[in-house]
């Protein structure tokens, strides 16, 4: 059963407060993709990706909506010039050959406990695999004009499947980062 809001904002689908139909971009000064991988076992570092752009399509039937996101690989930021320089190099990323990381999800997936599953390609160097973003609806506003709405998400990333995995025990003698990624990810996006 779906019901409009007076706001036209929002509307309820199933029990679940969702998105108003419509085309929205990605406001990248309200939307943070943000990692941590495993250290030395005992801890973790922590950085995001600062150049972000992309477009939500949220479809009449939700089930129909897609994402589509853009990551520029160079704007990685751990904190650690070293470490940022390494990450961009050849050894990892090789931004100076591939210059984008790239998520297209094109199945979305309800969940009983308000979570919806997007399901999509990620794409990072010329490696493309399937990732599914486990995502919370957040809210929607209209503010000076525009229709706003905003959404949380997580996944784990295999960093082998991406060849992102350099053999670290026989480089170090040990295993000085987790073989998985943890992503997080703070978006807002505004009706275009």
């Amino acid at each position: 059963m779906t019901a409009a809001t007076g706001s036209g904002t929002v509307r309820v689908v199933n029990h679940r407060l969702v998105p108003a139909a419509g085309t929205y971009d990605l406001d990248p000064a309200h939307t943070f993709v943000e990692f941590s991988a495993q250290h030395l076992v005992i801890g973790h570092v922590r950085g995001r990706f600062s150049e972000v752009s992309g477009r939500i399509v949220v479809a009449e039937d939700v089930l129909d909506s897609s994402v589509e996101v853009s990551i520029a690989a160079r704007s990685i930021d751990t904190h650690v010039l070293e470490r940022d320089t390494d990450l961009r190099s050849p050894r990892f990323f090789d931004v100076d050959r591939f210059a984008r990381i790239s998520f297209a999800g094109t199945q979305i997936v309800e969940y009983p406990d308000a979570r919806w599953g997007v399901r999509g390609d990620l794409r990072v160097r010329a490696i493309r695999c399937p990732v599914e973003l486990s995502t919370r609806f957040t809210g929607a506003t209209e503010a000076d004009g525009q229709v706003r709405i905003g959404f949380v998400a997580h996944a784990a990333v295999s960093r082998r499947e991406f060849g992102l995995v350099q053999d670290l025990v026989q480089e170090t003698g040990s295993l000085s980062a987790g073989r998985d990624v943890r992503l997080q990810i703070a978006a807002e996006a505004v009706r275009v």
